[in-house]
């Protein structure tokens, strides 16, 4: 019987190759992922280091809330978590930059909070009885979260 096939040392060199060929494509795309990773992990420490630069003071106008940049640095944004009336917990990002010595206004909504929900970013729900505003930063990229800076968070009282 004549028996046609590849040749076992051929067949051996090719299976290596191709295992060679998959390895390096998964060590390429693992750099890549670690890479990236870092990338915004360094980007996230970043943000938290600079937040000992950020300050805010908060005082109550008769529309709301007013919060001045009091720190050296500006900051991309609030985090806000309002307590409301009834036990509900109302968390929200407020994403505007405040430069140093400017202010932001949390105005003061119409509307009670869970069951309608304010219209414009950074209205407070008129049932709630305190809030925590706290600054953050917001590392460069794409999509990035905001982090917030929680040893500058300021309490306001209904």
């Amino acid at each position: 019987m004549n028996k046609k096939g590849i040749s076992p040392y051929i067949a051996t060199i090719l299976l290596i190759g191709f295992v060679v060929a998959i390895i390096l494509i998964i060590t390429l795309w693992g750099r890549n992922l670690v890479e990236e990773r870092a990338e915004k992990e360094g980007a996230t420490s970043q943000a938290q280091l600079q937040c000992g630069s950020v300050d805010i003071q908060v005082e109550k106008v008769s529309n709301g809330v007013l919060a001045r940049n009091t720190g050296t640095l500006k900051f991309e944004g609030f985090t806000v978590r309002e307590d409301i009336a009834g036990g509900f917990t109302r968390v929200s990002n407020v994403y505007t930059t405040v430069d140093v010595g400017e202010s932001f206004t949390f105005v003061q909504s119409g509307s009670p909070c869970p069951e309608n929900e304010p219209s414009a970013p950074g209205a407070l729900c008129s049932n709630s009885g305190s809030a925590i505003i706290c600054p953050g930063k917001q590392p460069e990229g794409r999509g990035a979260p905001l982090i917030n800076c929680p040893d500058k968070c300021v309490t306001v009282r209904g």
